[in-house]
């Protein structure tokens, strides 16, 4: 049991270490605090992820971290973004099938932060077109 939780501290450290490496990207484009439209749905995400204790049950259900195996790309990892407040267009790999949030032992909202955080790309010109 101590190796099993030994393992997980390392792959949430190893986590923590490439979500620094993509804010520094993010930091990079990203605009002031004080430019944001609809500050509203910053709050919003940031009350969601806040919540988030990085335990990672969700990416046991997430179709999209099963199939890339990048914890970036899981629940987890957006919420180690969303909470730093960094928005990146990794939201759109999310099905929104909510199995994250079926499995949260917080229940979550987690699909709501992941459409807040479309929804400031979409104000922000960075959105995806669908067909």
């Amino acid at each position: 049991m101590d190796e099993e939780k030994q393992k997980q501290r390392e792959e949430i450290e190893e986590i923590k270490e490439e979500v620094e490496d993509i804010i520094e990207d993010l930091d990079e484009e990203d605009e002031d605090d004080e430019d944001r439209e609809n500050p509203e749905d910053y709050e919003d995400i940031q009350e969601i992820a806040e919540k988030c204790n990085e335990c990672g049950l969700c990416k046991s259900v997430c179709p999209i971290y099963k199939a890339m195996k990048d914890d970036l790309l899981s629940p987890r990892g957006q919420m180690i973004l969303l909470k730093k407040g960094k928005i990146s267009e990794n939201v759109y790999n999310c099905t929104l099938c909510g199995k994250c949030e079926k499995k949260c032992p917080l229940n979550l909202e987690i699909r709501k932060a992941i459409l807040k955080a479309r929804k400031i790309l979409v104000d922000k010109g960075k959105g995806k077109k669908i067909n």
